[in-house]
């Protein structure tokens, strides 16, 4: 009797488990159709230096 019950919280474990790591994985290989990867826009670059319209310091 104990060892169908250590079985059934091992198997209920195990697959809870599984469904984590499929949601996990499934996630990052997801990308948004309206996201276009050709949208004319050139790398970021931030600072506090340089022309307000360039890519960094001059």
């Amino acid at each position: 009797m104990a060892a169908t019950n250590i079985f059934s919280s091992l198997l209920i474990f195990l697959v809870f488990i599984s469904y984590l790591s499929h949601l996990a994985f499934a996630s990052k290989h997801k990308r948004s159709p309206t996201v276009a990867d050709d949208a004319g826009w050139s790398p970021a670059g931030a600072t506090w230096y340089g022309s307000p319209d360039g890519a960094g310091s001059d």
